[in-house]
């Protein structure tokens, strides 16, 4: 997405969402949700894209997930403080949410 010239800020905020969503997903899938229920619950996404979060939801601890939307908070504090640039800040955050899957 960088090197399509998509604005960093951007692309965190879709890191954001879809960690967002995934801890959304995670919710609904702990409360015996099936994927037809949670569809109804979350408009606008495709079967395709619902399966995907479902899976990867399913992959991950709610502790992780909440630690990406974390990480995001802290990429764009730091990008409005001025602290660090756009660009390495969202980089940064990918190696990051990269390793902890690596780790964990």
């Amino acid at each position: 997405l960088l090197a399509l010239k998509v604005p960093p800020v951007k692309i965190l905020v879709l890191l954001e969402k879809r960690y967002l969503q995934l801890l959304q997903v995670k919710s609904l899938r702990e409360q015996g949700e099936v994927a037809d229920a949670i569809t109804k619950k979350m408009p606008g996404l495709y079967g395709f894209q619902l399966n995907a979060l479902i899976r990867h939801a399913g992959m991950m601890t709610r502790e992780e997930i909440q630690r990406g939307i974390d990480l995001c908070a802290d990429v764009d504090e730091s990008f409005k403080s001025g602290r660090i640039d756009e660009g390495i800040g969202v980089e940064m955050a990918i190696l990051q949410l990269i390793e902890r899957k690596k780790i964990g």
